[in-house]
């Protein structure tokens, strides 16, 4: 359904999100600008890449029209 839903070590939500179409692939966990906090990286297809925090926050988006 498009839908990121991230959960703690104990599978409680932490937060969800809809990326605006299926989720492509895997999201990948890893930290994009060595800052030591990891990110979130998710494409889908309705063309759109979101990266988001950990906690949630909206880093990047972009939607290849």
């Amino acid at each position: 359904d498009g839908t990121l839903h991230v959960v703690d070590h104990n599978g409680k939500l932490l937060w969800k999100q809809s990326i605006g179409g299926a989720i492509k692939a895997s999201p990948k966990v890893i930290d994009l600008n060595n800052d030591g906090l990891t990110e979130i990286l998710m494409t889908s297809t309705g063309k759109q890449l979101v990266v988001r925090s950990a906690e949630g926050k909206v880093l990047i988006s972009f939607k290849d029209e």
